[in-house]
């Protein structure tokens, strides 16, 4: 008896290490897609325009993180949930046919044989305790046959028991072996969704043209340039031989700073150069 009540308590503590890993494998993968997260700067999402490429892309990216970390939600509880085996649905397999060295009967043999002494026990029972409201046309109370119901239940328990204790870990020693795929197929999707996410917010520097959305930089005012002597000295080779430099340019203003004026020179016969003028250089009217 000290050797199958050691044997239980194996197994028990197999089955609680078996819930203690799959609860710490996704503390572990949580602890990983929180350092994940904390590396995207979300000062990006506010550059993201709804319906543009890059949005769609960070759209994509959380959906995908949301259901890898349902699958690794659903694989923890699944296992940790495992209900024990029912002795009904139980079938004589070999790991049951192992445990049952003590008795020649098959499994659906010692549980008919459970059943019925059960019955009989709780039938014959009544002799000790007479119910004036029993139905008088079955078979009366044999107290003999109660003390002999105990005692074949006495003996059947400890099997049944250990029927049901290797029977319940073997169960979810089988949904772990299919939780542990799914936990590591939702890893895989979850990081892969925190990844791309990562890269639509904050796509590297020779990318980011591609990802870009459509929208108006600013507004372009059409100017005219005087050169001075010294910027016709200076822009001259750039702007060709055909470009009149004595009268003012057509040029295109694209912004204003301290350095100068940020402008495009248009005009026809010129070469089409981008200068930042300065007083030095110029006017603009």
């Amino acid at each position: 008896m000290a050797d199958e009540a050691g044997k239980k308590s194996d197994l028990t503590s197999a089955s609680n290490r078996i819930r203690e890993t799959a609860k710490w494998l996704t503390v572990s993968l949580a602890l990983l897609g929180g350092v994940l997260t904390a590396g995207i700067q979300f000062s990006g999402i506010g550059s993201l325009t709804p319906g543009s490429e890059r949005f769609d892309i960070a759209i994509r990216g959380a959906a995908l993180a949301a259901i890898g970390t349902a699958l690794i939600l659903f694989g923890t509880v699944w296992t940790a949930s495992t209900p024990p085996a029912r002795l009904a649905k139980l079938k004589n397999e070999d790991y049951i046919d192992r445990i049952l060295r003590q008795h020649d009967a098959t499994l659906e043999e010692i549980r008919d044989d459970y059943e019925q002494t059960l019955l009989a026990r709780s039938r014959n029972a009544r002799a000790y305790w007479p119910d004036e409201s029993s139905d008088s046309s079955q078979d009366p109370p044999d107290p003999d046959k109660a003390k002999q119901a105990n005692s074949k239940l006495a003996f059947l328990e400890p099997i049944i028991e250990n029927i049901m204790t290797v029977a319940s870990y073997q169960k979810l020693t089988r949904r772990w072996a299919i939780s542990a795929i799914v936990i590591a197929f939702g890893a895989v999707i979850a990081g892969g969704g925190i990844g791309v996410f990562i890269w639509a917010t904050n796509p590297p520097a020779n990318l980011a043209s591609s990802t870009a959305s459509p929208a108006v930089v600013g507004k372009v005012g059409s100017s005219s340039l005087t050169l001075s002597d010294g910027g016709r000295l200076m822009l001259n080779g750039d702007l060709g031989q055909g470009c009149p430099t004595n009268v003012p340019l057509q040029v295109l203003l694209l912004s204003e700073s301290g350095s100068g004026s940020d402008v495009v020179i248009t005009e026809p016969g010129c070469e089409h150069i981008r200068v930042l003028m300065t007083a030095d250089w110029g006017t603009i009217r």
